[in-house]
């Protein structure tokens, strides 16, 4: 019995001394096959992409936009009574002449006044938010001064 344990043992070990010289083999081996392969199969040739520029594309100009207020400025060196002028905002070129008018018979500090009036009224207003339609609807039929209470009567409410 002992003769084969000594025989299993020799076995075992002549087993595990051939393993680990295939392992040591073959891991040594392993980077020459890769460095083989790796040359034999295509390379990637790496390149930048093309640049492509941005095509810009010119708007139309629209000949009808809606501006709040159109860029005017009060004519009179002091105070006029173009405020009590009645706005007519029936349709956007109404409204852009009454405010022409306006601007006939204000003061630039006037007119400025009403121009952020009429800015704050459009941004702020809750009837209004930004809406053109529903911005003519609430200054058609108004005066300026009207408007400059309006407005601020809603900033005095925002505080």
């Amino acid at each position: 019995m002992t003769c084969t344990t000594s025989a299993h043992r020799f076995h075992g070990a002549l087993a595990l001394a051939f393993s680990v010289a295939l392992l040591a083999g073959c891991g040594n081996d392993e980077p020459a096959e890769q460095e083989t392969a790796a040359s034999d199969s295509p390379q990637m040739i790496q390149r930048e992409a093309p640049r492509r520029t941005a095509v810009v594309e010119p708007q139309p100009e629209a000949t009808n936009d809606f501006l709040v207020v159109p860029k005017l400025e009060g004519e009179l060196e002091q105070d006029g009574l173009g405020l009590e002028t009645i706005i007519d905002a029936s349709s956007k070129d109404a409204y852009a002449e009454s405010l022409r008018w306006i601007s006939q018979d204000v003061s630039a500090d006037q007119y400025k006044r009403l121009e952020q009036s009429l800015r704050y009224i459009k941004a702020f207003d809750s009837n209004v938010l930004g809406s053109e339609k529903r911005f003519l609807e609430t200054v058609d039929g108004k005066t300026g001064q009207e408007l400059i209470d309006r407005a601020s009567k809603l900033i005095a409410e925002r505080r």
